[in-house]
């Protein structure tokens, strides 16, 4: 604040922005000044460009849309509650990535009010779309009965080897919950070739009822 009047001769906003862009194109700015302009040219082109496929109903726009907002990537300020109506407007639209982490949204309460129920329903219909992350999440949740679901090793097996084998139509896993869901699928199976050797081990030499004499 410089405490002084402000005067009458306004220069417009648009026109300060062409003559920075001009500036910069000429090489009259240069260095990390002239990287970031042209960076945040290129962003504001792109997100534009991304939100006009959105609103033109292309569910992976939208889908994108969610994650650069929830992150606050690309230009994107970073707003929970922005990413989850363009997560509910891609899954409204198919897009089974974006269901999923609808179904994540509910779950944590991020952006809309949480509703763990609601959220492991959305995440269960998109493993059985084939969303992978939703395959590996249940199957973990299934390993160790979280979320008040029952213990299922052999449901969780299933639904891990599923996330983990590379045949799932829609793959958004990252590196994290693949290296969780590999130790615990490793475990699962450790743990049921013991059980099958221990029972081998517990029927053999028996005679079976009606075989005697």
């Amino acid at each position: 604040m410089t405490n002084h009047a402000m005067g009458d001769k306004l220069i417009p906003a648009v026109q300060i922005r062409n003559h920075i862009e001009t500036c910069v194109r000429n090489g009259v700015i240069t260095g990390d000044l002239a990287n970031n302009w042209k960076k945040k040219e290129t962003e504001t082109s792109e997100a534009g460009a991304l939100m006009k496929k959105a609103l033109g109903g292309d569910h992976d726009a939208m889908f994108l849309l969610g994650l650069f907002h929830f992150d606050g990537l690309n230009g994107f300020g970073k707003d929970q509650k922005i990413a989850f109506d363009w997560y509910e407007r891609a899954s409204n639209a198919g897009n089974v990535k974006a269901l999923a982490l609808s179904g994540f949204s509910y779950m944590n309460g991020s952006g809309v009010k949480e509703n763990v129920t609601y959220g492991i329903v959305l995440v269960t219909m998109a493993a059985e779309r084939g969303s992978d992350l939703a395959c590996l999440s249940l199957g973990l949740w299934l390993a160790g009965g979280d979320f008040d679901l029952v213990e299922d090793h052999s449901k969780a097996i299933h639904f891990l080897s599923l996330g983990l084998s590379g045949l799932c139509p829609h793959r958004h896993a990252r590196k994290e919950p693949k290296e969780e869901a590999h130790l615990m699928l490793t475990e699962l199976t450790i743990t049921k070739l013991e059980n099958v050797s221990s029972n081998a081990k517990n029927t053999k030499g028996h005679v079976a009822p009606g075989k005697i004499g």
